[in-house]
This record gives C-alpha cells, sequence and structure tokens, in this order.
C-alpha cells in the first residue's frame, strides 16, 4: 500500500514541477467572426534574455508553437481555422523551442531568406 502511495506522491511531483515552468498564460478569442491562420501578438514584460516555448493547449496535450519574441511583443500564427465565439489557450514557459518550431534566417549573396521545416517563407533582396 505504500508503494501505490509513493507513486502517486511522486506522479504529484512531477506534474507539479513540469507546469511550474509556466510563466503566462494567454486565451485568444475568437470574436464574431470565423479566424483562419491569423497573426496573434502581445505585449509580453522582457523575457530577461531567456528563450520561451509557447504551446497551444488542446485537453492534456501541449502543442509547440512557433512564436517570435520582438521588442517586448510576442508574435504568433494562430493556425488552422477558429469558428466564431470559441477560444484557444496558450502557455507560455521557460525554455529552448523545439527544432520544428523555429524559423530560420539565411543569409546567401544579395539576399536573406526566411525558412520554416526546411521551406522557404519569403525573401528579402538587398544590394
Amino acid at each position: 500500500m505504500k508503494k501505490i502511495q509513493l507513486i502517486i506522491v511522486f506522479a504529484l511531483f512531477l506534474h507539479t514541477a513540469a507546469r511550474a515552468q509556466v510563466i503566462a498564460r494567454f486565451t485568444v478569442k475568437a470574436g464574431n467572426f470565423e479566424r483562419n491562420n491569423s497573426i496573434v501578438y502581445t505585449s509580453f514584460p522582457a523575457a530577461g534574455g531567456e528563450t520561451v516555448l509557447l504551446r497551444e493547449v488542446k485537453g492534456d496535450k501541449r502543442v509547440p508553437v512557433a512564436v517570435n519574441y520582438v521588442q517586448g511583443q510576442l508574435c504568433w500564427i494562430m493556425e488552422g481555422k477558429t469558428p466564431a465565439g470559441t477560444e484557444r489557450e496558450y502557455e507560455l514557459s521557460k525554455g529552448a523551442p523545439a527544432a520544428d518550431t523555429v524559423m530560420k534566417a539565411v543569409k546567401q549573396s544579395g539576399h536573406v531568406l526566411l525558412e520554416h521545416l526546411g521551406q522557404p517563407i519569403v525573401q528579402y533582396n538587398f544590394k
């Protein structure tokens, strides 16, 4: 019986420790219109130079989301369709983002190419 109690206590400890890193929660409301791949941004105090990870909360799952933090603003794309009148939940935590949520800027001769998942997104040409 003590082993079961110990396992339950240990599981609760791990659950609490995993949640302890969450530094902010966001609720995004669709409003009166259906949204499709909408850009979301919000003010956020300085992250102190630490990297942050944004996850969408879908029931018991946490799905990593690509996020940018620039001059006190968090910005991300709320992917897919969000029906009118619904909400989506996000959690921001300290830590390195997953490799597939990072956009990569590649500087080549005469242009900068922005890539996501190895696919080109936009190219900026310069002299």
